[in-house]
């Protein structure tokens, strides 16, 4: 499994990022990155949600063995992360590390971290 290609485009998207994007614009394009690379995603199998406190943004998606599926907004996952969209945007633009960002409230995490870990490998 080359994981390279997946990695250069989640890279390309932050670059894109930096540059004033919105959280749902660098949202869509991660989740276009997750759609592109099944193969290299076969090993999760897990649901996530992302939730903008501030702006009232959620976006919800699974991977079924690295199958991407959009989510309903009311149904149940394995991860939520819940912020404010300026703080969520600057995790992922690595302004702020995630760590960081969780013991300064910045950002709030429910559920399997482990489940998270495992999608943070590639973004």
């Amino acid at each position: 499994m080359d994981q390279t290609t997946i990695r250069q485009e989640i890279q390309q998207v932050y670059r894109l990022a930096d540059r004033d994007g919105s959280l749902p614009e660098l949202m869509e394009a991660i989740c276009a990155v997750l759609q592109r690379h099944p193969g290299e995603l076969a090993h999760l199998t897990h649901s996530y949600r992302l939730v903008s406190a501030d702006t009232g943004y959620t976006l919800a998606f699974g991977l079924e063995s690295g199958v991407f599926a959009r989510l309903d907004d009311a149904q149940a996952v394995d991860v939520e992360i819940t912020g404010k969209e300026q703080n969520l945007l600057a995790v992922f633009q690595r302004k702020i590390a995630p760590l960081t960002a969780l013991l300064l409230g910045r950002v709030k995490l429910k559920g399997d971290k482990s489940a998270l870990l495992k999608l943070a490998e590639f973004l």
